[in-house]
C-alpha cells in the first residue's frame, strides 16, 4: 500500500468484515511520487518514490524493503521536470532483457531502466519538425499472441512493438544517438588522431532511404553545451562487410565530447569504439 511519503505492506489474514491488515514492520519509509508510475518485475515492483526528504528516486521493492535503482545522473534530469507526477510507466521482456520504461509526458522525455544490465538510457520519438526528441510515443502495454502490443500516447492507436521495425509509430523514422563521457586528462590539450566506431557493417538496403547508410559524427568542445557540425561515414552498402566506420584528423581539445547518430532504416548494432589520441604537454 503506497502512501504519499511512506509505504506499507499488507496480507489477507482472512478476518472479518476487513481481511486485509498490515504486515508488521513491513514499513518503508518511501512513497509514490506518480501513481501510474508503479510496475511489476516478477515478484517486485519499481515507481517513482517521494518520501519526506524529496522526491525523484527510482525504487524497486526487495522483500519488503525498497532499494534505489536510479542514478545520481538519472535523478538529477528527472529533478529539472516541471511535473513528475504525471508519469507512467509499463516492463516487457525482449531478447532476454526485462525494461522499465517511465515516461514523462508533460516534461517530453522518457527513461528507461534496463533490469538485466543494471544500465539506464534514454527513448524518445524524434519530432522532425521541431527538431527535438518527445516522450517516447508507446506508453501502454500488453503481451498478446507473442507479440508486444503498445498505446500510442497521443493518438490511442495499438502498435506491433518489435526490435525487428526500424522505423517508429505512423512509420516515422528512428534517430539514435550514443553519446560518450567528456574526455580531459587534467585539464591538457588532447590531439585526436582518429575515432573508429565498432559496429556491424553492410547492412544498407537494396534501394532507397538505407541504401548507403550513414554515421554522422558530432564533437563538442565545452563539455556539451555547443556542437561542430555533423561529419558522415558509411557503414555500407548491403554486403560490403569489411568497411571501416571511421573519421581522421579530429583536432585537439582540453574538454572533449563525442556524439555519433545514426537515423537510416536497418540494423543497428553498435559495439564499441577505438580512439587514438595523444596527450600534449599543458
Amino acid at each position: 500500500s503506497w502512501g504519499e511519503k511512506t509505504s506499507e505492506a499488507w496480507f489477507n489474514s482472512g478476518a472479518s468484515p476487513m481481511p486485509f491488515e498490515p504486515i508488521s514492520g513491513a514499513f518503508f519509509e518511501h512513497g509514490m511520487a506518480a501513481p501510474s508510475s508503479v510496475a511489476r518485475v516478477g515478484t517486485s515492483f519499481i515507481w517513482l518514490a517521494s518520501s519526506a526528504e524529496g522526491e525523484g528516486m527510482v525504487m524497486q521493492s526487495s522483500g519488503f524493503q525498497p532499494t534505489r535503482i536510479s542514478t545520481h545522473a538519472v535523478e538529477q534530469a528527472i529533478c529539472t521536470y516541471a511535473a513528475i507526477a504525471d508519469a507512467v510507466a509499463f516492463t516487457y521482456q525482449d531478447d532476454g532483457h526485462i525494461f522499465y520504461v517511465l515516461n514523462f509526458p508533460t516534461a517530453k522525455a522518457t527513461w528507461v531502466f534496463d533490469q538485466t544490465t543494471g544500465l539506464w538510457h534514454e527513448r524518445g520519438t524524434w519530432d522532425t519538425t521541431l527538431i527535438v526528441f518527445d516522450a517516447w510515443r508507446p506508453q501502454y502495454h500488453a503481451t498478446m499472441w507473442t507479440k508486444h502490443l503498445v498505446g500510442d500516447r497521443k493518438t490511442g492507436a495499438i502498435f506491433h512493438m518489435s526490435s525487428l521495425f526500424y522505423k517508429d509509430v505512423n512509420a516515422q523514422g528512428i534517430r539514435r544517438v550514443r553519446r560518450a563521457p567528456h574526455l580531459s586528462s587534467e585539464e591538457r590539450r588532447m590531439f585526436y588522431n582518429k575515432l573508429q566506431v565498432d559496429m556491424d557493417v553492410g547492412e544498407g538496403l537494396t534501394t532507397g532511404q538505407g541504401s548507403d547508410p550513414q554515421v554522422m559524427l558530432r564533437v563538442s568542445d565545452d563539455g556539451g553545451r555547443t556542437w561542430g557540425s555533423e561529419r558522415w561515414a558509411s557503414a555500407g552498402k548491403i554486403g560490403e562487410y569489411k568497411t571501416r566506420v571511421i573519421w581522421f584528423r579530429l583536432g585537439s581539445a582540453r574538454d572533449r565530447v563525442f556524439e555519433v547518430s545514426v537515423s537510416d532504416p536497418i540494423p543497428w548494432r553498435l559495439v564499441g569504439a577505438y580512439l587514438d589520441v595523444l596527450p600534449g604537454l599543458y
